[in-house]
């Protein structure tokens, strides 16, 4: 899969002269479009707001439609009938790839279900009442696909955090989150106990308490993967001069999930037609977020 940016669009005397066509891996392409907007943002916004309209090549709507249809029984059935009304579903495709300006793919969306008739307009239907964060309908009754306009803006989560007053320790360590102590995403125990991975651990990782010691451990909790993530001391560093100390997250973060780990609470099995291990937990280097991002 490539990028193919349109050359007269680009600015002769920019850093795009050198990426007319970058040939990527599949799971790099999504990366790749995030740093070109990141590009844009802070490097390019004034005096050349033109520069949105670069021009990318990706995968057509029509992958993502198929992928919530696995997990929605009335979707599934009308997709039977997709074949014979893809042209009015997802404008006319003339192949699997669609042409839109990073912006639109990242944030404004890509349109498709634009006027749509008959078995058309009911699969639109489904489609909108499936409840995706990255498909919603604008103001002319269309559908719209983007990455992240779900998470542009002011965020509606209300979070509640120490001050620090009797302990500078725990300085900005959230203690609610929308007024509950806990999350209500993932498996809680049998008895009824708030699970581990329902616990919310930590900073939003926007700040760090101080008087950090070598060797200590430390956790932050991530609104977009709706769960506490444990930081482990990897080395001493320095920022310009700044003295301090480098954290990543343990080597199988994503790998140790199961009923050997202790933490089968994120299995929630709720992914249909994908490989997985008999007790519903996927595979290592895989987490269902089904029941964080909406089914």
């Amino acid at each position: 899969m490539s990028f193919e940016f349109e050359k007269e669009r680009l600015p002769g005397k920019l850093q795009w002269k050198h990426i007319i066509s970058i040939k990527l891996k599949p799971f790099l392409c999504f990366l790749k479009s995030v740093l070109i907007y990141y590009i844009l943002l802070t490097n390019f916004l004034e005096p050349y707001k033109w520069l949105h309209n670069i021009f990318v090549t990706i995968i057509n709507g029509v992958n993502s439609v198929l992928q919530i249809s696995e997990n929605d029984p009335g979707l599934s059935l009308l997709l039977v009938h997709l074949n014979a009304n893809i042209k009015a579903v997802f404008n006319d495709p003339r192949s699997m790839f669609v042409t839109t300006t990073v912006r639109e793919y990242l944030f404004d969306g890509v349109r498709f279900c634009i006027n749509p008739n008959g078995i058309a307009k009911a699969i639109c239907n489904q489609i909108k009442e499936s409840g995706s964060k990255t498909i919603r309908e604008l103001n002319d009754g269309s559908l719209a696909f983007s990455f992240f306009n779900h998470k542009n803006g002011s965020g509606h989560d209300v979070y509640e955090v120490h001050t620090g007053k009797g302990d500078a320790s725990r300085v900005l360590e959230i203690q609610k989150l929308d007024d509950s102590h806990n999350l209500q995403v993932w498996l809680n125990n049998t008895d009824g106990e708030t699970s581990m991975c329902n616990q919310i651990n930590g900073t939003d990782a926007s700040s760090y308490p101080p008087f950090r010691q070598r060797g200590d451990s430390m956790y932050i909790f991530s609104a977009d993967i709706c769960r506490s993530v444990q930081l482990f001391y990897q080395s001493d560093i320095q920022y310009q001069g700044i003295p301090g100390f480098r954290y990543s997250i343990g080597e199988n973060f994503i790998n140790d999930i199961g009923p050997e780990h202790d933490n089968e609470c994120f299995c929630v099995d709720k992914l249909a037609n994908v490989i997985k291990r008999k007790n519903g937990c996927l595979y290592a280097g895989a987490l269902d977020l089904t029941t964080c991002l909406g089914e």
